[in-house]
């Protein structure tokens, strides 16, 4: 019988190891809000997480350097952060500009989201999720290139009138032949 064996010679059966599918490390993603288009944006960035044939560890959403935050997009992030985090899934945002990051502390999404979500620029967010991943802090090729790759942009379909946001039509994937490489995703390693 296969397995372990004791001083003896004697052991219990060993059980094959489970091949986990590796995980994308970070999904890079980018947005420009106009009215009325806050409610989509959980949607929109859960049917992308979703549409990955692997899990995502980290989620980063570029504000963009002049994003104006409304109370209605402040919501749309607490809300999406919980259904990511059911997926088992981070949220981190890059809020380049001061005044962001002072909408976010205003909110309370930078207290929900945790100290080290919050980060100056797209880079410096792709950046800290290599480095919060476990083992070697390497510098490869491949995270060179993930530091380098703008955010993917991500399409948000405005809420069809007399609808709310959460019964307009979903986002639909962008097949892998039409997506552009995805933020933060090496070539090698896009879904």
């Amino acid at each position: 019988m296969p397995g372990r064996a004791d001083a003896r010679g004697l052991g219990e059966p060993t059980r094959p190891a489970r091949r986990r599918r590796p995980r994308i490390p970070g999904l890079c993603l980018s947005f420009t809000l106009e009215a009325g288009q806050a409610g989509a944006l959980c949607e929109a960035v859960l049917a992308r997480v979703l549409s990955c044939h692997r899990g995502v560890g980290t989620v980063v959403l570029d504000l963009g350097p002049g994003a104006d935050l409304d109370a209605s997009t402040c919501e749309a992030l607490h809300d999406l952060h919980d259904r990511l985090r059911t997926l088992g899934t981070r949220l981190w945002l890059a809020a380049a500009a001061g005044h962001t990051r002072e909408r976010l502390r205003d909110s309370g999404l930078t207290h929900r989201l945790g100290g080290g979500a919050i980060h100056p620029s797209l880079r410096a967010a792709v950046l800290a999720t290599y480095a919060a991943m476990p083992g070697p802090g390497l510098v490869t090729g491949d995270i060179r290139a993930a530091l380098a790759a703008p955010a993917e942009p991500l399409r948000l379909l405005p809420p069809a009138e007399g609808i709310s946001p959460a019964q307009s039509p979903q986002p639909a994937a962008i097949p892998p032949a039409q997506r552009p490489p995805a933020g933060g995703i090496p070539p090698a390693q896009v879904p």
